[in-house]
């Protein structure tokens, strides 16, 4: 049974069961029975998109009756379960026209007919993962072109040409360093400050090369679809980066002193940016919090380059030898692995990411010339390979995730031996890899966490307001990724091999990451018990709006929770909150738990 059999049985369902849904009526969107939603407001953006106004403000896109099967079949085959939220509340949130019968019949009808075809799917990997290699294809840009595969105007959109990437990579090692290198960047090797990474090298004017990405870098990248145009999400990516010159500034550099420039920079109060070594950033890190309030740290030292060589001929070799054994566990020899992409041929406003065979992921990493560019946002972690800045790991106000995750693992499994597993601890580390013209829409990171990330190869701009105005961070929870930031409000960070961004937990931390060369980054997360009242306040925000983050709450929120009370009523001297015993904090904690009990019930009650 394909689409269009599914989409006879939905009309045929629709006749059956006449509920109210929406049409369209001579140009006019409305329900075609009388019922409340006559009187609530219907908006329509210029695009064609109709959306219902609820009565707290807020949108939902309206599906017309003949759309709604394709629209749940489209949301379905995307949807991830490890979201650890149902997919029919999901849907409530996003889209208005249909009702929890429309939804169990078309899922119900579609699971039939994927169970009909499950002794083909078993031979066909990609059929049980994915609608079809087609679409694994199309995303990862090993389908031929189609007619909005490239932008208008471009013929033949050839970007080992337009990019001077090389046919095959070469590895080359400068001292001790491992890195990709390409006849563009083998020529300009010797200009490049952070192409070499002995300890005065590496100290070249990061305020020059912040003026350098402004100046040259972005304006270079930009240069190659500024007059690219299309209705998907690749496009908006574009929209994205070429905005960046209008919103984005070069930062105020902070260099402490006793470093190289640290006569050139600002002072700490006015700096956007601190750049320091590992031991000037953890004598500062240790310095009263609120000092530190909208700062982001770039920790930069000659160690990190060399102690962590990388490239993308090793990362591929990495993903190889997953598909290599994962196949030998099978009698057909087909490996069955998948990893999470970016699907960048979407339309706008749909959802982005969707599960590839690793197999088809690293068959498109060779290509030299990728269409659209690949992008893998949630590689699976390796901790024991992560090495983390220092004071991360040795200052106690940073170790309160690790201290949560040993109570929940020892407490809930009434035992100091084995522990269980707790979803929570998935959250410390992570991986991102990214081709050159990617970028994240506009978003913070879940559960008021900090963040470090480290670049391992490659290079990539981070805009960032880690502090924002009352008026910024409205326009921001009001429009999601799809936000515009101020006129040269936003500093831009640049990151090289070796380099460790910081953003602190409690500050804002609203970012836009782009890729300007291939770069894999590996990263985690963390809290400050100094700032534990801010942190809850941006786990509240989160709850309260849904697009600020492009990640949901862990399911074990209440259980994270729970603990984090019992550790400020046992020591909250540990929390900087010895006068009222921690009851404000408590207090907060409380009101988050309500938030979310509020927001289940709200999803049940539509």
């Amino acid at each position: 049974m394909d689409k269009d059999d599914l989409q006879a049985l939905w009309l045929s369902h629709m006749q059956k069961n006449p509920y109210s849904r929406w049409v369209k009526e001579n140009g006019e969107i409305k329900p075609h029975k009388d019922t409340a939603h006559g009187h609530q407001q219907i908006q329509s953006d210029s695009d064609g998109t109709h959306f219902l106004i609820l009565k707290n403000g807020q949108r939902r896109e309206i599906v017309l009756a003949d759309e709604v099967c394709g629209v749940v079949l489209r949301e379905w085959s995307t949807f991830k379960p490890q979201h650890k939220r149902p997919f029919i509340p999901y849907l409530f949130r996003q889209y208005a026209g249909f009702s929890h019968l429309d939804i169990e019949f078309i899922i119900t009808e579609y699971k039939k007919s994927k169970k009909a075809l499950k002794g083909k799917a078993r031979d066909m990997a990609s059929g049980n993962l994915l609608p079809n290699d087609e679409h694994s294809e199309r995303v990862l840009g090993l389908a031929p072109p189609t007619e909005n595969s490239a932008p208008s105007g471009a013929t033949s959109f050839n970007l080992a040409r337009r990019y001077n990437y090389a046919p095959t990579p070469t590895i080359s090692r400068r001292n001790n360093y491992t890195m990709a290198q390409t006849p563009a960047t083998l020529a300009t090797i010797n200009d490049n400050p952070m192409a070499q990474h002995d300890g005065a090298t590496r100290w070249r004017n990061t305020m020059a090369q912040h003026d350098a990405l402004l100046a040259h870098d972005l304006p270079n990248l930009i240069s190659h679809f500024a007059n690219a145009e299309g209705k998907t999400v690749l496009y908006e990516h574009f929209e994205l980066i070429m905005d960046s010159l209008r919103f984005g500034r070069v930062p105020a550099i902070h260099n402490p002193a006793g470093l190289p420039f640290a006569s050139q920079s600002v002072s700490l109060e006015a700096c956007d940016l601190i750049v320091a070594d590992e031991t000037h950033a953890a004598r500062i890190l240790q310095g009263p919090r609120e000092a530190l309030y909208g700062k982001v740290l770039l920790i930069r030292s000659s160690a990190e380059a060399v102690l962590h060589p990388d490239s993308l001929a090793s990362m591929i070799s990495a993903f190889e030898e997953v598909v290599e054994v994962d196949k030998l566990r099978t009698k057909a020899r087909k490996a069955f692995v998948t990893v999470d992409v970016q699907d960048m041929t979407v339309e706008r406003g749909c959802r982005e990411t969707t599960s590839v065979l690793l197999e088809k992921v690293v068959e498109a990493l060779r290509d030299t010339t990728p269409w659209p560019p690949i992008n893998l946002p949630n590689i699976a972690s390796r901790p024991k390979h992560f090495i983390e800045p220092r004071i991360l790991t040795t200052y106690a106000a940073f170790g309160i995730i690790d201290k949560i995750t040993n109570l929940y693992k020892n407490v809930k499994g009434r035992s100091l031996g084995k522990a269980i597993p707790f979803e929570f601890e998935a959250c410390r580390n992570f991986q991102i890899f990214g081709q050159k013209l990617t970028s994240s829409l506009w978003h913070k990171d879940t559960m008021g966490f900090g963040i470090w990330v480290r670049c391992m190869f490659g290079k990539k701009v981070w805009p960032v307001m880690a502090n924002m105005t009352d008026d910024d961070w409205k326009g921001f929870t009001t429009l999601g990724t799809t936000w515009k930031p101020r006129d040269q409000s936003v500093p831009l960070i640049v990151l090289h091999p070796g380099d460790v961004l910081v953003m602190l937990s409690g500050n804002h931390n609203v970012h836009a990451p782009i890729t300007l060369e291939d770069c894999h980054m590996e990263g985690g997360m963390f809290w400050d018990t100094r700032c534990m009242g801010a942190i809850l306040e941006h786990i509240k925000a989160q709850l309260e709006y849904d697009s600020i983050s492009n990640e949901d709450v862990p399911a074990s929120l209440k259980d994270i929770l729970s603990y984090l009370r019992n550790l400020i009523k046992i020591s909250p001297a540990n929390f900087g909150v010895e006068d009222d015993n921690g009851e404000e904090l408590i207090g907060q904690i409380d009101e988050v738990l309500a938030s979310q009990s509020n927001k289940r019930k709200q999803g049940r009650m539509n």
